[in-house]
């Protein structure tokens, strides 16, 4: 068993509250947790109105198929969502 996780960062320049944040970030997790079987949260800078950060997690028999689909999940954000820019990217596979 291999548990891969994922830290994503964006910057949002299209939000100007945190409904508008909120509205973004629940999008994405929905439309990630409808395409793919993992876990997805907020996990930090709650409070900041034009920074998003997402915490991804998977389990996986093979570590290259852990990262591979977290590798798929970070472009299937940025196709569904162009208006947001990647910041930071860092994936972390842990064997089991």
């Amino acid at each position: 068993m291999h548990i891969g996780i994922c830290k994503l960062s964006f910057h949002l320049p299209q939000s100007h509250s945190l409904k508008d944040k909120r509205q973004i970030s629940k999008s994405i997790i929905s439309k990630v947790q409808n395409s793919y079987n993992v876990s997805i949260a907020e996990i930090s800078e709650n409070e900041l109105l034009q920074q998003l950060t997402l915490g991804i997690s998977c389990v996986s028999n093979s570590s290259s198929h852990a990262s591979s689909t977290l590798g798929k999940i970070a472009k299937y954000i940025a196709t569904i969502r162009m208006d947001l820019e990647l910041i930071d990217y860092q994936t972390e596979v842990f064997p089991g």
